[in-house]
């Protein structure tokens, strides 16, 4: 083993290679940060492309091009989220805080809070499309929501709008402070 105590800097910017395709370095341990243009992380060899660990963000994903902060894609869940508070939590000033599509377009399992919970000052706090728009199961709620406009809005070319099941209570409440209920 060999010890650098020093600064090891490319005589060029972008130009050269730590390692290459067929030549790769088995493991790095950094004790702070990595920064870098793009990060390409895992094999088809290994369960886990990327685990993070934070102090308050285990990943934390920013956009500055009306892209996407955090995208996930795969034949089963694209983005999966396990939390004590929340799985999958989605908040934002002018957008939709969470957005999915698939068979499930959100689906979201607690067993002490909320399944799944978004929030936007403006738009869709959750925006999903698919055979289940949205999917909630949870001890307390299994789908909460809040709007100014609509808490629940529901669409659908062949079915419900909006379908509610329960095997020991209402499948659908609705409440209203100044209007309808339902």
């Amino acid at each position: 083993i060999t010890a650098i105590n020093h600064s090891l800097l490319p005589g060029n910017t972008s130009l050269l290679n730590l390692g290459s395709a067929l030549n790769k370095w088995r493991r790095g341990y950094f004790s702070d940060s990595v920064i870098a243009g793009s990060v390409m992380a895992g094999s088809a060899s290994v369960p886990t492309g990327v685990t993070a660990t934070g102090s308050i963000y285990g990943v934390q994903g920013v956009s500055t091009n009306n892209g996407y902060g955090v995208s996930g894609t795969s034949s089963y869940l694209g983005v999966y989220g396990n939390g004590a508070s929340f799985g999958v939590y989605g908040i934002t000033g002018s957008g939709t805080g969470v957005y999915g599509e698939g068979y499930y377009g959100l689906r979201g399992v607690s067993t002490n809070g909320y399944g799944l919970w978004a929030s936007s000052a403006n738009s869709a706090g959750v925006y999903s499309t698919g055979f289940y728009g949205l999917y909630g199961s949870g001890s307390s709620y299994g789908t909460y929501s809040s709007g100014a406009t609509y808490g629940v809005y529901g669409s659908s070319s062949g079915g419900e709008g909006v379908h509610g099941n329960s095997t020991n209570k209402q499948g659908g409440w609705f409440q209203s402070q100044n209007s309808q209920g339902l």
